[in-house]
């Protein structure tokens, strides 16, 4: 009890929360360096809870929350912060634990996908190199499995269409892909793409790509230019066909008939 006494009274003399909004354009990380240097000492930040797109930080006493409220206004990663005092702290932890902790938790996986797609996306060319990532040390960090593979490529490129709506260019080479059902919202979140990579998965047939086609979603690749799909087992077995490259051409050309490029070949 000493320690929920101990609480009770830290607003007076002690920490101080305050809510920031407006972060959402950069990290956590990101904006944790940014206000350290803005106020020129470490903002000493104690705890960190989320609700919606409000951000509730920690910090050790109210001096270092006056240095912040100040800074309202402040432009940070193509928004304006806005902070505020809680003289009635908003309470986190033993009632909603459960719920506070699973937000906090996709706060933070939503953090880390925001810096993935950050050292990713090519802003002049409108392209996103979604290449080997079981490799990206951010991938690693999250330790996604196989079998959440679908959900984790979901979740990408729900948050890139947010952010880099205008794509033409994505991709998925290198990836070990067996299936497409994790990209297969790829027409509903990126409309204009023209160029794709698929190069060097693991694709054994061509009605994998059915649900990225006119044939498999009501949202097809309507603008596809380019396809890149060499290197998968189903494209190697078609080539080895009597008469494979016509008929593997056609393959593709049923699904995507606006395509102008294949493999790298006109």
């Amino acid at each position: 009890s000493s320690f929920v006494d101990s609480k009770m009274v830290s607003n007076t003399g002690g920490s101080a929360q305050v809510s920031i909004k407006g972060w959402r354009g950069g990290t956590e990380d990101s904006l944790k360096k940014f206000l350290d240097n803005k106020i020129g000492h470490p903002v000493n930040i104690m705890d960190v809870h989320y609700r919606g797109e409000i951000m509730y930080i920690t910090v050790p006493n109210t001096n270092i929350a006056e240095e912040l409220l100040n800074l309202s206004g402040i432009r940070f990663a193509g928004d304006k912060l806005s902070f505020q005092l809680k003289t009635h702290p908003v309470k986190f932890g033993t009632g909603g634990a459960g719920r506070d902790a699973v937000s906090n938790d996709s706060a933070k996986l939503k953090d880390r996908l925001i810096a993935l797609l950050q050292t990713r996306a090519d802003m002049q060319s409108n392209s996103l190199d979604l290449s080997a990532l079981g490799q990206d040390n951010i991938i690693i960090s999250l330790g996604t499995d196989s079998q959440q593979e679908d959900k984790m490529f979901k979740a990408i490129l729900a948050l890139a269409s947010q952010i880099y709506p205008g794509l033409v260019t994505v991709s998925f080479a290198n990836n070990g892909l067996r299936s497409l059902g994790g990209i297969a919202d790829l027409g509903k979140n990126f409309p204009n793409i023209r160029n794709l990579s698929l190069m060097n998965n693991m694709l054994s047939d061509f009605g994998a790509l059915d649900c990225l086609s006119s044939r498999g979603s009501t949202v097809p690749l309507k603008h596809l230019e380019e396809l890149i799909l060499v290197g998968n087992p189903m494209t190697e077995n078609e080539l080895r066909q009597p008469n494979g490259g016509a008929s593997y051409v056609e393959k593709v050309q049923q699904r995507f008939p606006t395509i102008k490029m294949l493999d790298m070949n006109p």
